[in-house]
């Protein structure tokens, strides 16, 4: 009797075993495809980027995006394939798995709505119009209703991307390099915009009355009858990057700082200019930035 039990039990073991690795092998399959469409869609976005920059004519930028066009064509199936195997997987994927997959899809997203923008040199050609008509059709064949992976983590990863803080292999990361710096910048100048607003309203109310508002938090301001909208029409209390702007006052003298792409506020006491742009803070004060980027001060 107990070598019946014994043998049944390595049977069951035997196929629990056989079981596992098949799902775990399925498991790798499924994430090394993913990798590796993940890695060839960089190339081609990474080239397509490129190649914008440097077409010289309308009919070299038809090429380019004939190029991605095709090359996209080309990836959709494999990504269809894969997502199809994703949603009629009833096992949970594993983290890495997971990230993966959000990180892909953040890419095929962002691939998606480049296809869509506009091309500000070439925008009325006729060729690159259809062209571009061409592009945005391709991505319609993307078969994503049904995908099991959490949206909110693709939201993440795509936010990561443009910003630049997605990393991952040397095609990855310049492609997030070259966002992150240029949506970067875009953050910088429009946390500056809100800093020299804010600092005018600040301004205005010191020349009615001698001194400059006195609180610890800029949404404070609100405090003082009539500061909105006698001095600003609207108040705006964060920067570029969500996070909330400081300030300080002393008799008539007043500054307001952002604490820049990190959210660490460093100190008022920072002056001086600076190229890297990387989590650096913003400083101004009366109507001008003791501490902020020197390309963005021309």
């Amino acid at each position: 009797m107990k070598k019946r039990v014994v043998v049944a039990f390595l049977i069951v073991s035997g196929i629990t075993l056989v079981l596992t690795n098949t799902a775990c092998r399925q498991e790798r399959v499924k994430f090394g495809e993913a990798q590796a469409i993940w890695e060839q869609q960089v190339r081609v976005v990474n080239a397509y980027i490129d190649g914008m920059s440097s077409a010289r004519t309308s009919r070299e930028m038809v090429e380019k995006i004939d190029t991605f066009t095709n090359e996209m064509e080309e990836l959709i199936p494999r990504i269809n394939q894969l997502l199809g195997k994703f949603s009629s997987d009833q096992s949970k994927p594993g983290k890495g798995e997971n990230e993966t997959m959000a990180k892909l899809m953040a890419v095929v997203q962002f691939a998606e709505n480049l296809g869509k923008m506009n091309i500000k040199k070439y925008q009325t050609d006729p060729d690159v119009i259809k062209a571009r008509e061409k592009l945005t059709f391709t991505f319609t064949n993307i078969k994503d209703e049904n995908l099991s992976i959490d949206g909110e983590k693709i939201k993440v990863e795509y936010a990561n991307l443009v910003e630049g803080k997605i990393t991952g292999g040397e095609n990855l990361e310049k492609l997030s390099s070259k966002l992150g710096s240029a949506g970067l910048s875009s953050k910088v100048k429009i946390t500056m915009a809100i800093l020299l607003s804010t600092g005018r309203g600040i301004q205005s109310f010191i020349n009615d009355y001698d001194y400059a508002p006195d609180v610890k938090k800029i949404n404070e301001l609100n405090y003082y009858k009539n500061f909105v909208p006698l001095y600003m029409k609207q108040l705006s209390t964060k920067d570029a990057w969500g996070n909330d702007l400081y300030y300080r006052a002393e008799g008539d003298n007043f500054w307001v700082a952002s604490a820049g792409s990190d959210g660490k506020f460093e100190g008022f006491d920072q002056q001086g200019q600076y190229t890297d742009l990387a989590g650096k803070d913003i400083i101004l004060s009366g109507s001008a930035f003791i501490y902020g980027p020197k390309i963005v001060q021309k």
